[in-house]
């Protein structure tokens, strides 16, 4: 068959298309759907070939309407099972007399509750979780908006797994079970011992003080360590028929281990002998059947530093939850909005005697931020930035001048309180991998977040000796007000609201030329502050300014500390403010600001009528001079330019791939629009 003849104009536009579907196809198998964040796995349903034809189904699946029905299986099950054989609990057989009341200084523990202890070097005590407690009803797993959260964070609402006892019709039909090629502690279940009850007990501890080494040691006390049987009553060091030791690691210790039969199970916690030391350990312990009730997550945390000054710094989480999320739940962002920050932060000086031993460990942590005099943390739910997604806003007060400070998030409980809370899943509280940060040294930069106009602003800027936080936000914020009111009037003379063809774009609109004029106008008129003195000469993005003008407490700077000279204080890029009036008004002294990106002039000049006549420095001295970049190779794992809505350099890539994209799809459409106009 003969294919028919195309004109050029045909041609031409048959060659677009097919190139247009081609980078079509070519950026939907690179999407972010394609990725993935890694969650951690529910330890309760972890795949045990000891049970390979049990249903573990969750809690929520299971009929709880038939009582009676139940009642009379159990019996069933029971007279069928008896005489088969002594069930087996842990290591080694546990004998009918051993079954009962444990010794009166061994103290029960409960599902899902606390119990807090002090310890004397050398000093073991002892628990029991006894069978009635492993086989009872199980844990608040809490309930709410929480359940929301991207999986970056964590499941943070185990879902309990229902304990079901094997069917006495699946007693035939069981095979003898495989040599256990997993190293299990526990023994391998024959045939006769599938058909025993068996449940996962989580034990989780905290140590919350520690002893502290006496002379010139500045190592921490040694660990605790957590000893487990299902014989020996008061397992220990030394002890018989006791499992192998679990060290605590930073104050965190976990273990689950698989109950079956009728036994119970023992616990010692066991402090090392040492001297030179003063004082003592205090030490939580749990016992669970539902999860850990204490936790520690070996993962990076999901929040970043946004900045600092030299009293206080911006954290925000990650994103709460998504777009996606927010689009199919009309009412999702506003029970954000309503609800109680979830996440706190620890901020503990990097200096602080007793840190080690304890990072991982929520009421140690709690304790050492709560001796750090004067250190706030107001949190708050904020939408700016990144998509205006619900994220948490934790705004820290109170630091020192140029210290070091380690940040922890954590989460407090399973239903959101402030507290550990006692018979909940996860009421001990989690704790996540700190990240470290530095504040300012130089006392003229401050941070300032949620202005009206400006919004997305929440860095720090320029500042005087006597101005007060009020005074920047209206500084700034009204002075960008007012810049960008005479740009609404223009706006105004172009023909927004008209048809297709008479509109000065296909592509951008009035709404876009006034977004994208705020944005670059906030970032150029409200600079993004750093140290003068401390920041590094390498750094070509940091462009210092303003260095004719003393420190607001008088002293001059040193120029030669960032290779600049004299004659560079008559220079019009160092000598001012890219905004003057902060010369006169602020008089913030010397500081190096971020510069704005220059992809927000691109997208200004895009976004907006030509007849605007904006336009963006060509010339590679007076844009290097003007504006930072996106692709500065220069930045590495630091922010390149200030581009508002961006924070933290994962973003800065993140948007540049963006940007990308944007620009070759916009170009794709316009190569089709004018091939149809030919």
């Amino acid at each position: 068959m003969q294919w028919p003849k195309l004109t050029p104009l045909q041609s031409r536009l048959a060659a677009c298309i097919g190139t247009s579907l081609l980078l079509l196809i070519v950026y939907s198998t690179l999407s972010p759907g394609q990725f993935a964040y890694a969650a951690e796995l529910d330890a309760t349903l972890q795949r045990d070939h000891n049970h390979p034809r049990i249903d573990l189904g969750l809690a929520g699946d299971v009929d709880w309407g038939d009582e009676i029905e139940r009642e009379q299986e159990k019996v069933l099950q029971e007279e069928a099972l008896k005489g088969l054989y002594e069930p087996e609990f842990g290591v080694g057989a546990l004998g009918r007399e051993l079954i009962g009341r444990a010794a009166e200084d061994i103290t029960p523990l409960k599902n899902n509750v606390p119990v807090s202890l002090n310890l004397q070097p050398g000093q073991t005590v002892y628990y029991v979780f006894e069978n009635s407690e492993i086989f009872g009803p199980s844990g608040n797993s809490g309930s709410g908006i929480l359940g929301s959260l991207p999986p970056k964070f964590g499941s943070l609402q185990r879902r309990n797994v229902a304990k079901r006892s094997l069917d006495l019709d699946d007693l035939d039909r069981l095979e003898e079970s495989p040599a256990d090629q997993t190293g299990s502690q526990f023994p391998v279940l024959d045939k006769r011992q599938n058909a025993t009850k068996t449940a996962n007990v989580y034990i989780t501890a905290n140590t919350c003080l520690q002893p502290s080494m006496n002379g010139s040691s500045s190592s921490a006390a040694p660990q605790l360590a957590l000893y487990l049987s299902s014989v020996n009553q008061k397992p220990g060091p030394g002890a018989s028929d006791t499992l192998p030791p679990i060290a605590f690691n930073e104050g965190y210790a976990t273990t689950t281990q698989e109950a079956s039969g009728n036994g119970n199970l023992y616990i010692g916690v066991s402090a090392p002998n040492i001297t030179g030391a003063t004082g003592e350990w205090n030490f939580q312990i749990s016992t669970s059947i539902d999860n850990n009730f204490f936790r520690a997550v070996n993962e990076a945390t999901g929040a970043f530093l946004v900045d600092t000054d030299s009293t206080s710094t911006l954290i925000v989480s990650d994103n709460l939850t998504d777009s996606d999320a927010l689009a199919n739940n009309s009412g999702l962002r506003q029970q954000w909005e309503s609800t109680p920050p979830p996440f706190k932060m620890f901020i503990v000086p990097a200096n602080t005697s007793g840190l080690d031993g304890v990072r991982n460990s929520f009421c140690g942590l709690s304790n050492l931020a709560a001796n750090s005099a004067g250190i706030s943390v107001n949190n708050s739910i904020i939408t700016r930035n990144q998509g205006n997604v619900p994220k948490q806003q934790f705004m820290v007060e109170g630091l020192s001048l140029g210290t070091q400070y380690w940040a922890f998030m954590s989460y407090s409980a399973a239903n959101g309180s402030a507290n550990v809370v006692s018979g909940a899943v996860n009421g001990g509280g989690i704790v996540w991998q700190p990240f470290s940060f530095k504040t300012k040294s130089d006392g003229n930069c401050k941070i300032i977040h949620d202005l009206p106009f400006c919004s997305n602003v929440a860095y720090a800027v320029p500042s005087g000796a006597s101005s007060s936080l009020q005074d920047l936000v209206s500084f700034y914020d009204d002075n960008a007000k007012n810049l960008y009111q005479n740009f609404s009037y223009s706006l105004q003379q172009v023909a927004c609201n008209t048809t297709s063809s008479a509109m000065y774009s296909l592509s951008r609109n009035c709404t876009d030329c006034d977004s994208d004029y705020r944005t670059w106008l906030c970032a150029v008129t409200i600079p993004r502050c750093a140290d003068f003195q401390m920041a590094p000469p390498e750094s070509p993005f940091l462009l210092p300014r303003n260095i004719g003008q003393n420190y607001p407490n008088g002293t001059s700077p040193d120029l030669s500390k960032v290779n600049l000279q004299e004659n560079n204080m008559t220079s019009p890029w160092f000598a001012t403010s890219r905004y003057p009036p902060i010369d006169h008004v602020i008089k913030p002294g010397p500081y190096r600001e971020l510069l704005p990106c220059i992809e927000l002039c691109y997208e200004l000049v895009k976004s907006c009528p030509a007849s605007m006549q904006f336009s963006c420095p060509s010339q590679d001295a007076l844009r290097a001079r003007s504006y930072g970049s996106l692709d500065d190779p220069s930045a590495q794992s630091l922010l390149a330019c200030n581009r508002l809505g961006v924070d933290q350099p994962q973003r800065a890539g993140a948007t540049r791939l963006e940007y990308q994209t944007k620009v070759m799809m916009m170009t794709v459409a316009l190569v089709v629009i004018m091939s149809l106009m030919l």
